[in-house]
């Protein structure tokens, strides 16, 4: 979590001098709260006007109130076999693999892909993209626009981190030497040397499997998520005909359908990783823009397939019931004592406490109103939440705001028909941010 906030801070995160007390101030000792104020001070360019909610901020002050994530996916090395079955050559033994695919996650190279679909998860479980099919038609947009393309490949979530660790692997350089009798041999030589007994090897290499199998259920390859994407979140409220604001319940299959992302983005990774290595390609520096959208055409194309030929993959691989993580309105798994024992909020109320142009705040209240959504219906954070995004893309986006001005235009006409006044898409805009495709701000016939 730390990394990632740090990753996302860019050049803004405090230097080495600042955190070591050698920039002029105390050099003496300071514990973590010194740690987490320099990163929530040094996020503080990305609050505009006095707000507080700054995508940066967050993550410091989730790990200062210990509200730790949970995992959506924990792969551990004895499962990658049937992970990569079907696009992976599998060596006699399991350590070389380990160690191949524990770089390539954590490499640069591929970096950009797996942040992207981090993202694209994140959207998926806040119900800003549409499902499996919505994510398809999503990526299509994505491959065919070169801007969205260039800034899908620098989006950096925070609420979905891919995290494993590397592969401690048994031999190291130098080697380990041994000595049995008059012969000093190194230890993986030993099973083979014509001069040891042969009940010596057999022991020898039962030894040695024994080991590299404990070393493979020791490696994990995890997948973490905010709590809050456990929950089937406020635009789902807001979006009154989605499966998860019906029955709550449904929004398991949302994060089967995340697990089922990670599953296929790890093989995409891998097969084109098999395929390019032997061509010189260098992990440490990032995808051109043009093999990005490579991977991202696989990565979709390669859905039906897997599908068709891998439906008990994922119950195979992940050791994560992430039902015991899912919380809907009864919150009696909800680990987050913001959501726990919070209060509804008018959108009214909730607007007056940000920072706004008269005309912007008029046009907010506005939408509000078209959404019919009563006071009990959202909680304070959930009110919070959606009007901040809200009113950042209104004021940062005026393709956004003319498309939104279009259909308050409209609302007679369509409440008459008994019709939503402002399009779905629309509201999946709010939380897609700068990552919209132009096709959700056209001018839509309402459904």
């Amino acid at each position: 979590m730390m990394s990632r906030a740090a990753l996302m801070l860019e050049d803004e995160k405090p230097p080495i001098r600042s955190l070591y007390g050698l920039d002029g101030r105390s050099p003496a000792l300071a514990g973590d709260d010194h740690f987490m104020t320099l990163m929530t001070n040094a996020a503080a360019k990305d609050c505009d006007g006095g707000d507080e909610v700054s995508p940066l901020r967050t993550i410091p002050w989730k790990l200062a109130e210990r509200r730790m994530y949970r995992p959506l996916m924990l792969i551990s090395g004895d499962r990658v076999p049937k992970l990569l079955s079907g696009v992976c050559n599998m060596q006699e033994s399991l350590a070389p693999t380990l160690r191949e695919l524990a770089a390539v996650v954590d490499s640069t190279y591929y970096s950009s892909f797996f942040l992207f679909l981090s993202w694209c998860i994140e959207s998926l479980l806040q119900h800003s993209i549409d499902g499996d099919s919505g994510l398809d038609s999503y990526i299509g947009e994505v491959v065919e626009n070169e801007e969205l393309l260039t800034r899908s490949a620098l989006v950096i979530p925070k609420r979905v981190i891919f995290w494993t660790t590397p592969y401690k692997q048994l031999y190291k350089d130098p080697a380990l030497l041994v000595r049995v009798a008059d012969q000093l041999v190194t230890l993986e030589n030993l099973p083979n040397n014509e001069s040891i007994s042969e009940p010596l090897q057999d022991r020898v290499k039962a030894g040695i499997l024994d080991a590299e199998t404990k070393n493979e259920g020791l490696w994990k390859l995890y997948v973490f998520l905010s709590d809050g994407l456990f929950y089937t979140g406020p635009l789902s409220k807001l979006l009154s005909e989605h499966p998860c604001n019906i029955v709550p319940d449904e929004h398991l299959n949302c994060l089967r359908s995340a697990q089922n992302i990670v599953i296929r983005g790890l093989r995409t990774v891998w097969e084109d990783w098999e395929a390019n290595r032997r061509t010189g390609l260098d992990l440490s520096k990032p995808a051109s823009p043009d093999h990005f959208r490579q991977l991202l055409t696989v990565f979709r194309s390669e859905r039906v397939k897997y599908e068709a030929y891998n439906s008990t993959l994922l119950d195979e691989v992940s050791e994560v019931a992430v039902g015991e993580y899912l919380h809907g309105e009864d919150l009696e798994k909800c680990r987050d004592i913001r959501y726990k024992y919070d209060v509804s909020m008018s959108f009214q109320e909730a607007v007056n406490n940000i920072e706004l142009p008269v005309d912007k705040r008029e046009l907010v209240l506005g939408i509000a109103d078209l959404l019919q959504v009563s006071d009990k219906q959202l909680a304070t954070q959930e009110t919070q939440e959606f009007l901040v995004k809200l009113a950042r893309r209104i004021e940062t986006d005026k393709e956004f705001e003319a498309a939104i001005s279009r259909d308050i235009g409209r609302a007679e006409k369509e409440a008459a028909r008994g019709r939503l006044p402002i399009h779905p898409e629309r509201l999946r805009a709010v939380y897609l941010g700068k990552l919209t495709p132009a096709s959700l701000l056209r001018e839509k016939t309402n459904v």
